[in-house]
């Protein structure tokens, strides 16, 4: 059975490296299929409605390829503290935002997601 955890920490170690290396993370979606092959989606959207209608065409093509899992890995903003306080704002415009590499891993019956705080040089 797939260990979605040892997925995402394998992602989040070559996005550290992609980041160190690059710059920058590419914003990608692996469908993982039940051979552990992966297929690589590079993500695109410039704004929710982009975002939502990619991840709706990603399910299905997914879906028919037979993936059993996903992992998706992008930058994002992380604002850390008080739950009420940091829920006013957005985090892209939170003023104690910070950047992250943010891994995320789905399963049937399991996500689990980390979040790698950095600052760029």
């Amino acid at each position: 059975m797939l260990d979605i955890v040892a997925e995402v920490n394998n992602f989040k170690e070559q996005a550290k490296k992609n980041l160190l290396q690059d710059g920058k993370v590419v914003p990608v979606v692996f469908g993982i299929l039940p051979s552990g092959e992966a297929i690589g989606v590079p993500l695109s959207f410039k704004d929710a409605e982009e975002k939502h209608e990619q991840f709706s065409s990603l399910e299905k093509f997914f879906k028919q390829k037979g993936v059993t899992a996903c992992v998706t890995v992008l930058e994002s903003w992380l604002v850390l503290g008080d739950e009420e306080k940091i829920l006013k704002v957005p985090p892209s415009e939170h003023p104690e935002r910070k950047e992250c590499i943010c891994v995320n891993g789905k399963m049937p019956g399991r996500t689990y997601t980390v979040a790698i705080p950095f600052e760029r040089r």
